[in-house]
């Protein structure tokens, strides 16, 4: 018996979602088992991503590309690689990025929960020039176009074809948290919370670190669905979430550079 309209739809839908559940889970183990490889090298996790990123989202592609058939060009245009909705793109990627930044910014100023301003090392020991390099080339290419593609254009759409855009909304900002897990124990390591956080009760003092994970992909999270939601203002157009990134990430860093 030939297959019904109904049973192939069904059908095309349960592919869709073992598709996304697939890249979901690939996305995830890629992130946190290269920050926990990078860890136990005694390496800055976050510095793992700089050469490995490039390969891994044109592995993605390539791969994605081959399964539905089609060709990379398409896939990225379907992603939010567009021209279409540029205007509101662009527009609210300026003002958000300063929202997404603005309270983290105001915790610098004013770190209640410490005793002295918060310290990075990898970012406070940065010369001039790496300076610089950080905000205009890795932070914008390999940072925030790289998880944008990856978190608000393929994520979003695999999860759109595979139930509906609130379930993309959502996948997407959940993963975009989980992705930032292990490199977030990486991050607090690295800084001066759990020796500053002395205005906490004592018996939360000895879990700083753990809060400040908990915390960061809390705001994460938040992160991800405000910027889902310039996506969808856009028209899907990807400009304004990797451009609100960009700015956020680059004034935070610049505020932590400036606090040494």
């Amino acid at each position: 018996m030939p297959a019904t309209g109904e049973s192939l739809h069904t059908v095309s839908q349960q592919v869709a979602r073992r598709e996304a559940v697939i890249l979901t889970l690939v996305a995830l183990g890629y992130s946190n088992g290269l920050a926990v490889l990078a860890m136990r090298r005694g390496r800055v996790a976050d510095q793992a991503y700089r050469w490995t990123n490039p390969v891994f989202l044109l592995a993605l592609l390539i791969t994605l590309a081959r399964t539905r058939r089609t060709s990379v060009h398409r896939l990225l245009r379907e992603s939010g690689v567009q021209r279409a909705g540029w205007p509101v793109a662009l527009g609210g990627g300026l003002v958000l990025g300063g929202v997404l930044a603005a309270p983290a910014l105001v915790f610098f100023a004013r770190p209640l929960v410490l005793d002295s301003p918060l310290e990075y090392g990898p970012i406070g020991g940065l010369s001039r020039r790496a300076f610089w390099l950080r905000v205009l080339v890795e932070l914008p290419v390999g940072v925030a176009l790289f998880e944008e593609l990856l978190f608000r254009g393929l994520l979003w759409e695999a999860w759109a074809r595979a139930a509906s855009q609130p379930m993309a909304w959502g996948a997407s900002s959940a993963a975009f948290a989980g992705w930032h897990c292990a490199v977030g124990v990486d991050t607090m390591r690295h800084t001066n919370i759990s020796a500053a956080a002395t205005p906490l009760p004592r018996p939360l003092r000895r879990h700083a670190n753990t809060l400040g994970v908990l915390g960061g992909m809390i705001s994460t999270g938040v992160a991800g669905v405000l910027l889902g939601w310039l996506r969808t203002r856009g028209r899907g157009n990807l400009l304004g979430p990797a451009l609100a990134h960009w700015i956020a990430d680059a004034l935070i860093v610049a505020a932590l550079r400036r606090s040494r």
